[in-house]
């Protein structure tokens, strides 16, 4: 985990930038201000797991809190919820099958929107890494050319 937060410090495409137009609200140090919207069919059948991330200190871009939930052997999806306005966004795929070497396939920082994927998106494809920013509610691919 370390190296993956010397990576993160020293990669411009990662980390977060000071004077960055899109640069996220200070960090969250109390409880969320809004009541969580489950309003997506995912939300609904999620509800305990992101009440109970919800509650918690924010981690993730700012104000957000980001929680992964198991949906089978070896197979998470990914949330972010805004604790200011209650809404969830979903990674737009599942992640399964990362290397045995990584713990979790989820990398991450609190003052960054940026997300370091691992394993396979919807059981296809390379196992990864994959870079997405969570923008507008969205995670978002960040491709070479965005940075």
């Amino acid at each position: 985990m370390r190296t993956f937060f010397a990576l993160l410090a020293a990669s411009p495409l990662l980390s977060a930038q000071a004077g960055n137009k899109d640069a996220r609200p200070a960090p969250s140090h109390g409880k969320p201000i809004a009541p969580l919207h489950l309003v997506a069919r995912q939300d609904k059948q999620f509800a305990s797991a992101l009440r109970h991330s919800y509650r918690q200190r924010a981690n993730f871009a700012g104000y957000h809190v980001l929680t992964t939930m198991g949906c089978g052997a070896g197979c998470v999806l990914v949330a972010a919820l805004d604790q200011h306005n209650g809404r969830v966004g979903w990674l737009p795929f599942t992640l399964c099958c990362w290397p045995e070497s990584r713990q979790e396939p989820v990398e991450f920082r609190r003052d960054s929107d940026r997300v370091v994927l691992y394993g396979q998106r919807d059981e296809q494809g390379a196992a990864g890494p994959h870079y997405y920013r969570f923008h507008g509610g969205r995670f978002e691919p960040v491709t070479a050319a965005a940075h």
